[in-house]
């Protein structure tokens, strides 16, 4: 099984669950289904590539689907863009309440330090996810 953990920062898994509780994942959980209905005969692909020809185990197919995941990058890279801006937007608006700074500044200091773990726990986030749906995927990828 392929696994992913953020390197550069620490995330308790515990943290991921409760907001999967409180329904804080759902908007990424509805992108990791399309991206899937999207990337079927991708993931079939890759997932083969690991395998005997005809043979493809549950467990295959799913980490032919982190594997391809991670070759992507994100479930759906405008959203996840939209998400990055409004995060830049609150450390600026946070910034500024302290005192002026040049918004264009505030920007790339927050790339320069945060970018790397925000995409991260991104990722980290849609491999919980892939977890705990697994059985919704395998049904969704075996389904033709």
């Amino acid at each position: 099984m392929i696994n992913f953990y953020p390197n550069t920062f620490y995330y308790p898994r515990e943290r991921v669950e409760e907001k999967f509780a409180n329904g804080e994942l759902q908007a990424m959980q509805k992108m990791l289904l399309d991206f899937v209905e999207r990337h079927r005969e991708n993931i079939w692909i890759v997932a083969q590539d690991e395998n005997e020809p005809g043979v493809i185990s549950d467990e295959s197919l799913l980490d032919g689907l982190r594997s391809f995941l991670l070759y992507k990058g994100s479930l759906q890279p405008a959203f996840e863009m939209a998400e990055l801006i409004k995060e830049i937007d609150k450390e600026a608006w946070y910034r500024n309440e302290i005192h002026p700074e040049n918004p264009k500044e505030v920007a790339d200091d927050w790339k320069e330090q945060y970018a790397s773990q925000w995409r991260e726990a991104r990722m980290f986030e849609t491999f919980f996810l892939i977890e705990v749906l697994s059985d919704k995927l395998v049904e969704m990828l075996r389904c033709k």
